[in-house]
């Protein structure tokens, strides 16, 4: 039985490989070995991904997709269903966010993590049985460790690991080096409003430093890679796995430097010396807001200014570089809280200042809030066509003045606070020759 699955393009600035699909591709050919053959397709920039699964002449086809390309996969479902013979399913965040939506351009429909769903549907098509129901809710793999070896050869090399100009921006690197983004867990342990996570029913499961550690030591190797990016959400949260993950690289002699996400929870001066002595070179936060009335919105009373400044202030101590995310346009956000953010990001050591616009997703609280404040109207979104970004401020911050604050934060915070930097040092570099030139005196 031949197998088609499909990741749909995303233009992404860091473009990380698609565990997802290369964890199903490896449990599939576990489960069911030379009954299938299962075969990748990435559609990358030029390649005609409609033409290249009808070479292939699959029986089944399985498209994953999130809320920003949904409208590219239910435009590819119809035409492999049209064109095809084929059985086509969805899976992925979006069509397991909005099952019933997405059951009426597929065959099938996987919800949550694919792996144990599309093997259970795969079983029966081989069987010659039709699946009962079209929905097929999928179990959580609780053991990732007990998942095959991903195969990470089906990628494009090139793709996944040339250094782009937001890879040397952000973190750094320079053109001749090699990255690789890797997600190293499941699950967040917080539940932030503007995203899945803050309904995500699964707890956080960790892959093991060993299997971790397996997966540099084949990118090194066959990749030439130098540089790896851990895209978790809070890479630094579970202390026993990076304790071990450090003395693993010691002990096999590992050279390579990395950055990762964390909670301004999950780091203390101590772990900070360590994972720092271990290569890692930046650390991306979510500070989201320099008001406090802001942060208790996004992220609940859990959050507080003061400890993301003390987080900045270890981790710079350190050594290690701090990238921080701030958020614009949130509901009720005034002028008042963006002067305060403004201020926080100007006036904080934050080496990198990367401010987004948010963006409400089905399948989060935040999405909820906005239904039930009547900000819109959920049934008159249209997820056939590109997905646009809801502007939910439009009372407190007219939109039309969102590039001004945008360009302000990219034009202006960021030279402003690199001239002060360089008044800080030059002041601080002529306060030293003064007192040098005393005490000679």
């Amino acid at each position: 039985m031949k197998i088609a699955l499909v990741n749909l393009f995303y233009k992404h600035a860091m473009p990380c490989p698609p565990h997802g699909i290369l964890s199903l591709i490896s449990f599939l050919n576990k489960e069911f070995g030379d009954k299938i053959k299962v075969r990748y397709f990435d559609e990358l920039p030029g390649v005609d991904i409609k033409k290249a699964v009808m070479g292939f002449n699959p029986e089944f086809i399985g498209i994953s997709s999130f809320t920003r390309t949904i409208n590219r996969a239910y435009e590819l479902a119809d035409y492999f269903r049209k064109k095809t013979d084929s059985i086509v399913a969805l899976g992925g965040l979006h069509p397991s966010i909005l099952p019933e939506e997405s059951a009426k351009y597929a065959d099938y429909v996987i919800v949550g993590e694919g792996e144990k769903g599309l093997a259970s549907l795969i079983g029966s098509i081989l069987e010659g049985k039709r699946h009962p129901g079209q929905l097929i809710f999928s179990e959580a793999i609780e053991n990732l460790d007990s998942l095959p070896q991903f195969p990470w050869d089906v990628l494009d090399r090139d793709y996944y690991s040339e250094s782009s100009q937001y890879t040397m921006e952000h973190f750094g690197l320079q053109k001749s080096d090699k990255y690789v983004a890797l997600l190293t867990s499941r699950g967040c342990p917080y539940r932030c409003m503007f995203c899945y996570s803050s309904k995500s029913p699964t707890r956080v499961r960790y892959f093991s430093s060993e299997r971790i550690i397996s997966d540099i030591e084949y990118f090194l190797e066959e990749w030439k890679v130098n540089y790896f990016i851990f895209s978790d959400d809070d890479f630094l949260s579970n202390k026993e796995r990076l304790n071990q993950f450090c003395k693993l690289i010691d002990k096999k002699g590992l050279q390579f430097k990395w950055g990762c996400q964390a909670n301004v929870d999950s780091v203390e001066p101590e772990t900070l010396r360590l994972i720092k002595q271990h290569g890692c070179e930046i650390i991306a936060y979510g500070f989201e807001s320099g008001s406090q009335k802001i942060l208790n919105f996004l992220k609940g009373r859990r959050a507080d200014i003061r400890d993301n400044k003390y987080a900045i202030h270890i981790t710079k101590k350190a050594g290690i570089k701090v990238f921080g995310y701030i958020m614009l346009g949130v509901p009720t956000e005034t002028l008042m809280d963006l002067f305060k953010t403004f201020y926080f990001t100007l006036f904080s050591p934050i080496d990198i200042i990367s401010p987004g616009r948010i963006v409400v997703y089905p399948g989060t609280k935040l999405w909820d809030w906005c239904v039930e404040k009547n900000i819109f109207n959920e049934s008159e979104i249209d997820f056939t066509k590109p997905y646009k970004y809801i502007y939910l401020n439009n009372k407190y911050v007219p939109e039309k003045f969102f590039g001004m604050l945008y360009y302000g934060f990219h034009r202006l915070a960021i030279p402003v606070k690199c001239l002060l930097q360089r008044k800080f040092v030059f002041a601080k570099t002529w306060r030293t020759v003064i007192n040098k030139d005393r005490k000679k005196e």
